[in-house]
């Protein structure tokens, strides 16, 4: 059950419905408690929705789930840059580079919070 729903979410993710997505990525998270994949695109989904409070917390339980997740850290590092939170942002963009090293945006990501200490609203 808890696979249908992440498929449905990746489904409504697809058409932009994201609202309704996270609904989804939420019920297979609920479902399956350590579903990695589900959490990531639930903070993905949450993210586009602006709950950004929400987002972070999925993309956390995503990295508990699976530490190494190198695109949970990036996107949990470009939220709490753009949050202004410098350090920890540059801990989990660092973790996404070293997870993900073929990972440009990432790179491009860390040296810009490195080089002006923020990064643009849409990096």
């Amino acid at each position: 059950m808890a696979v249908s729903q992440y498929f449905l979410g990746v489904s409504l993710f697809g058409q932009k419905k994201y609202a309704e997505a996270a609904q989804c990525f939420r019920k297979a998270a609920d479902l399956q408690p350590d579903y990695d994949l589900a959490l990531f695109s639930l903070g993905e989904s949450l993210s586009q929705v602006n709950d950004q409070a929400g987002a972070v917390g999925a993309y956390q339980a995503a990295i508990h789930c699976r530490p190494r997740y190198a695109a949970a850290h990036k996107g949990l590092g470009r939220l709490l840059a753009l949050q202004g939170k410098k350090e920890p942002a540059r801990t989990h963009l660092s973790q996404a580079v070293e997870f993900g090293p073929t990972d440009k945006e990432a790179k491009r990501w860390l040296e810009q919070l490195d080089k002006n200490g923020s990064l643009t609203k849409n990096p």
